[in-house]
């Protein structure tokens, strides 16, 4: 495989950056030999993948390690306790309610799945894109994360996700996702059907509202065939995912 120079650069950059604390265009055109023209492109390109952040100095905007350099080094073990004090519970839940039971993280403005139980059932679901980060704006456990969001954050993932529709059908699709959200934080719980995948319902509660240096925001849901969640089902799943989401964090309270 050839090297890639822009990746290079990419690097060598975040590294002096790493080192100095906070750079300016021109001290990093300085430190690579580039023309600043270059080295701006280079930082704002860093900036919009999170890798760089900038700060607005009365000398002159900076540049600082972005956020996603601490996710990265945090990933790695951040989900671990998490899983391990959930996975009795969903295995719980899984056995009283006969279906597939997750938790899953909040890993930058991403959902990731990180476990899941599977149903005995022949007519299942199994969830795909294990530790893959996947979009917000859709599917109950999406959502439940957006609405645990801050205000600023929100509207920094509404932008990113929304951004490439019309700006006739953009407006439309903000405020019914907006009603949406404020409608599931006011109940504590999520549900979708048929949204993401013909023929199922999901639903999902929080576990873990707010990140912390050791856990991030955290949510455990159920995915079922539509057929089998009646009303009457699919309250008896809310109550059995919020017991088993106040348990799994008071067993991560007490190992604290």
């Amino acid at each position: 495989m050839s090297d890639s120079p822009i990746l290079k650069k990419g690097l060598e950059a975040v590294q002096i950056v790493a080192l100095r604390g906070e750079v300016s265009a021109r001290e990093l055109a300085d430190a690579m030999n580039l023309p600043k023209s270059t080295a701006h492109r280079l930082l704002t390109n860093l900036v919009g993948v999170r890798l760089l952040q900038m700060a607005r100095r009365p000398e002159g905007d900076h540049y600082a390690l972005g956020s996603l350099v601490g996710e990265l080094s945090g990933a790695a073990f951040m989900w671990r306790p998490l899983v391990q004090h959930a996975k009795p519970e969903l295995a719980a839940v899984r056995d009283d309610t006969g279906e597939t039971v997750a938790i899953h993280m909040l890993y930058g403005n991403r959902r990731v799945l990180l476990d899941q139980v599977v149903s005995y059932h022949q007519l299942r679901w199994v969830y795909g894109h294990h530790m893959a980060p996947m979009p917000l704006k859709a599917g109950a456990t999406g959502k439940m994360f957006l609405a645990m969001l801050e205000p600023h954050e929100l509207e920094e993932v509404l932008r990113r996700e929304l951004g490439q529709a019309q700006k006739r059908d953009q407006a439309k699709t903000l405020e019914a996702l907006r009603a949406k959200i404020d409608a599931i934080r006011s109940q504590g719980y999520s549900i979708s059907a048929d949204e993401l995948n013909p023929g199922i319902t999901s639903i999902a509660v929080p576990v873990v509202q707010q990140q912390t240096d050791s856990l991030p925001r955290a949510v455990i849901s159920l995915a079922a065939p539509s057929l089998r969640v009646t009303d009457a089902a699919c309250k008896q799943y809310v109550r059995r995912l919020r017991q088993a989401a106040r348990r799994i964090a008071a067993s991560m309270a007490a190992a604290a």
